[in-house]
């Protein structure tokens, strides 16, 4: 590898004239493989050069045209898996890159790709443990944050913030990728429930509830406010109860819950007195 220690301008001086000479090879011999590969691996060196300034644009648009290349590369031979393996530690890298700028949209879609690609791989060569593992940590990922954005979009303090209906596709899209964990599903049945949709947020929230040993608690609020909602007027007072008593309890409840439990009470005519109560009845 091309290194100046302690020296970045110049690495990146001389991986750039590593590029070009890697580019005029592909230009004379645009059908090769290898020579395409080189070039994109002379992208993925000036992105990390470039990384490592914390020159964020630079690192994006070396790493791109590493993805661009090799997408390439994959379309002209679908059963290669060694650039395939590269394009998507290209998608999980720019996926991490945009996640921690906190563009969340531009990160789920390169996730998604990697997702894609892990699965390829996996399939085309189910003996090699390392590409199980690059799927299940990309499901995860991509899980995390499709169910986490669901959540924000869902339970924003301020209304405007709000988009139950992206929050209801992204969370469908956890659930299809981590069906078996708990939280996704208590972050389909809030979404759901933003979007007014309470008989599915009912039916989502119970799910989880049971996934949870001695139940949720957490999410107690929302699954009250659905009952409520559809009419079930008893058992929404008997989860109100029980999600009351728990933000009561010690530690201290985040600002979050002190939140949706003033939605709840507000909607189901709760007065501080009848909070007490209820607590002391439950």
């Amino acid at each position: 590898m091309i290194q100046e220690q302690g020296n970045p301008s110049r690495s990146i001086e001389l991986l750039t004239q590593l590029l070009e000479y890697r580019r005029q090879r592909v230009s004379e011999s645009p059908a090769d493989a290898l020579a395409r590969e080189e070039m994109a691996y002379a992208n993925d060196l000036l992105a990390d050069a470039y990384r490592r300034l914390e020159r964020w644009d630079e690192m994006h648009g070396h790493w791109e045209k590493a993805m661009e290349i090799r997408e390439e590369v994959v379309r002209d031979s679908p059963t290669e898996v060694t650039s395939k393996s590269k394009l998507r530690r290209n998608c999980r890298n720019l996926g991490l890159s945009h996640f921690r700028r906190q563009e969340y949209e531009l990160a789920m879609t390169y996730y998604e790709r990697a997702v894609q690609l892990s699965r390829e791989l996996v399939a085309a060569v189910p003996n090699v443990e390392q590409y199980q593992e690059d799927l299940d940590q990309d499901l995860g990922r991509l899980a995390n944050l499709s169910t986490n954005r669901a959540w924000a979009l869902a339970t924003a303090s301020e209304p405007a913030q709000r988009n139950s209906e992206r929050a209801v596709e992204l969370a469908i899209r956890a659930v299809e990728l981590q069906p078996d964990n708990p939280n996704i599903w208590n972050n389909l049945g809030v979404s759901q429930y933003r979007a007014g949709d309470w008989q599915a947020a009912v039916e989502a929230l119970e799910k989880a509830d049971v996934m949870i040993e001695a139940g949720d608690r957490v999410h107690r609020m929302f699954f009250a406010m659905a009952h409520w909602q559809l009419g079930d007027k008893g058992k929404a007072r008997d989860l109100y109860a029980q999600g009351a008593a728990w933000i009561a309890l010690p530690p201290k409840k985040n600002d979050n819950q002190i939140r949706f439990r003033a939605e709840a009470e507000e909607l189901m005519g709760i007065s501080e007195e009848d909070r007490t109560r209820l607590g002391e009845e439950y």
